[in-house]
């Protein structure tokens, strides 16, 4: 959502051709997600992570 609202200031336009092309330009996002990387159709690849909580603490659990 930040990065929307992050393209419609930069652009100061709410048209969708005008901030499909600005996020076109943007190459690395630092989110609520962490770091994202966009590649050159605007996609991004990024490995989920989870989590679970045993004995009160969060560990990381991995999925095979």
């Amino acid at each position: 959502m930040m990065l929307l609202a992050n393209a419609i200031n930069a652009t100061k336009s709410t048209d969708p051709q005008t901030i499909q092309e600005y996020l076109h330009t943007i190459k690395t996002y630092n989110g609520a997600s962490g770091n994202l990387t966009f590649n050159s159709d605007g996609s991004i690849t990024k490995k989920s992570l989870y989590y679970i909580v045993k004995n009160g603490t969060l560990v990381r659990y991995n999925i095979n």
